[in-house]
């Protein structure tokens, strides 16, 4: 039990997040805080569930998706380490807007949004915070609503900017993966990436990519202002 809580109160103090709160709340957010080890496939919390706990990612992957009523799976953010995500703040019968799935083995803090609520009481630099995360989320979330009409490559390269973001030059991702976020098949995203392979600004492999060109992505994907 007291390595259980000396876990919990590690992930809370090394988080990004949290790291600007005193070590006194740092301690009571820690005591309603528990880690959660996932599988890959495991879901996590499903669109509807209560949300009575925000999720710290520790290490792994997640994906947060929304289901068609046709059963297709729609990817609207992906949390990486460090993240914060599922964060429902609304009193009201507070529920979570999409369905997390670990994508490989995963480990997340699960913190109480109650505790999160009166930390941000106390602290205004931590509303601060709280607040500049959400609106970068919320603008990624409209970047990605705004490309939907846009043309196939346009959208892989505005996903691949995106991993860009959370991992760096080489992304540890699967071309499956920059597909569902791009809102495109496999297949389609395997051919464009192959290309840009021969073009010589972006390199593949299994379970990975890296890019060579920061300059050509930006053109490719057109982005602007969020990031």
């Amino acid at each position: 039990m007291k390595y259980k809580a000396a876990a919990a109160a590690g992930a809370i103090a090394q988080s990004r997040i949290f790291a600007g709160l005193s070590r006194t709340m740092r301690e009571e957010l820690a005591k309603e805080t528990h880690l959660k080890r996932c599988a890959r496939s495991e879901v996590l919390f499903h669109e509807g569930d209560s949300a009575t706990c925000a999720w710290l990612l520790v290490n792994g992957l997640v994906k947060l998706a929304k289901l068609t009523p046709k059963g297709q799976e729609l990817v609207i953010e992906l949390a990486a380490s460090d993240d914060l995500f599922g964060a429902v703040y609304y009193h009201e019968h507070p529920v979570y807007p999409a369905t997390a799935i670990a994508i490989e083995p995963t480990t997340v803090a699960c913190v109480s949004v109650r505790a999160i609520e009166v930390a941000m009481q106390h602290d205004p630099k931590f509303q601060r915070v709280l607040l500049e995360d959400t609106c970068r989320r919320l603008c990624r979330a409209q970047e990605l609503r705004g490309l939907a009409l846009e043309p196939v490559p346009q959208r892989l390269a505005w996903a691949l900017s995106y991993l860009a973001e959370k991992f760096g030059e080489r992304i540890p991702a699967s071309r499956a993966l920059l597909a569902q976020l791009a809102g495109t098949t496999v297949e389609t995203a395997i051919r464009i990436t192959g290309r840009w392979a021969s073009e010589g600004w972006l390199k593949t492999e299994r379970g990975a990519m890296t890019i060579i060109d920061a300059r050509a992505l930006a053109e490719q994907s057109g982005r602007s202002g969020c990031h």
